[in-house]
């Protein structure tokens, strides 16, 4: 089986949609940060242009991401890296990471450090070539790119690459375990392709 990650003792939710953020559910004595922030590859002390859609969710810094559903208005974002994230964790601590930045994530993926991704036991990401097409090369690039750090890869069923799973190798216990992991991989890609198969354009 996977080796248990133990229970959450605090967690850091970014958002470069202020709406948003400031809407962020947070229990009473819960130790959940909620940053209005864009995450981005590098942070240079300056503000980015994010542009809010008429979907909230399909926000980005990524006009041709925000731009499918229509763009509202564009703001200026401070900027913050996931690097700069993971130092608020104290070192030594087991880190998931959830990346669903509406393409941002390539940048984020493309540079970050072999010391970052150490840090981090399971990393899931939702990759956006589903809203812009252009993005797939750079998509397949970033797997290959993880995957080479130490991580196995179990894609979710959605018919894209909307829903990654990167598992740090050495938390998977033993061969049947390894082949687990795999089978579920296989069964999932194959739902996704069936699912391709069978959407009808426009319903």
């Amino acid at each position: 089986a996977l080796a248990q990650l133990p229970a959450p003792r605090s967690v850091v939710c970014v958002e470069a949609n202020s709406v948003l953020a400031d809407q962020f559910p947070v229990p009473a004595g819960a130790s959940v940060t909620v940053l209005n922030r864009a995450v981005v590859a590098v942070a240079d002390g300056t503000e980015i242009e994010f542009s809010v859609s008429e979907n909230c969710e399909a926000s980005s810094i990524y006009t041709s991401v925000a731009g499918v559903f229509g763009v509202g208005q564009t703001v200026r974002v401070q900027k913050t890296t996931l690097r700069d994230l993971l130092e608020m964790l104290p070192i030594g601590t087991s880190i998931v990471v959830k990346l669903d930045i509406e393409g941002a994530e390539l940048d984020v993926l493309e540079q970050i450090s072999a010391e970052c991704l150490k840090r981090i036991e399971q990393l899931t990401v939702e990759f956006h070539d589903n809203l812009d097409r252009s993005m797939l090369p750079r998509v397949r690039h970033v797997m290959q790119l993880v995957c080479r750090n130490g991580f196995v890869m179990v894609k979710g069923d959605a018919p894209g690459n909307e829903d990654v799973l990167f598992i740090r190798a050495d938390r998977i216990c033993g061969w049947i375990a390894s082949a687990q992991v795999m089978a579920a991989g296989i069964l999932t890609a194959s739902r996704g392709l069936l699912k391709r198969l069978v959407t009808v354009p426009g319903g």
